[in-house]
């Protein structure tokens, strides 16, 4: 099973998730960033802010933008 990491960033700053996970798929990685971004954005985050999915070798492969559309 492929692990993924969610680091979040606004361009300028990024909190890197250092443990990730591991997900049966791409779909299943990109649905657990829709629900980090959810999750943060109830919580108050700033707009600006992005989910970046990573996979196993360091390349960014999905973005998920932090909005009060996401939840």
């Amino acid at each position: 099973m492929p692990q993924y990491f969610f680091h979040v960033t606004d361009g300028h700053s990024r909190y890197r998730d250092e443990e990730g996970s591991l997900h049966l798929s791409f779909a299943d990685a990109c649905a657990e960033a829709s629900r980090i971004a959810g999750e943060l954005a109830r919580d108050g985050a700033d707009p600006g802010f992005i989910v970046c999915v990573v996979d196993h070798d360091g390349n960014e492969i999905a973005r998920v933008p932090i909005d009060e559309k996401t939840y």
